[in-house]
């Protein structure tokens, strides 16, 4: 069964989950672990690298800026 959304609230939906990751994460840095220790422990949990985690991070933190109009 396909389910038919329309489009303008799909995109709705979007942008609000890329708000909302992007948020997510600048929360996470703002909080009581330092990023050497958020770094450390992603890495050790997913088994990817330091600068693997840090370009993740990096990205889904500046997702607002990257892939979302402003003011609108």
């Amino acid at each position: 069964m396909v389910v038919r959304v329309p489009e303008e609230l799909a995109t709705e939906k979007i942008a609000q989950a890329v708000i909302d990751i992007a948020d997510a994460v600048k929360r996470l840095r703002a909080g009581r672990l330092n990023d050497k220790a958020i770094l450390l422990l992603i890495s050790h949990a997913s088994g990817q690298s330091q600068s693997a985690v840090r370009a993740v991070l990096d990205g889904m933190e500046g997702m607002k800026t990257y892939y979302l109009k402003k003011g609108v």
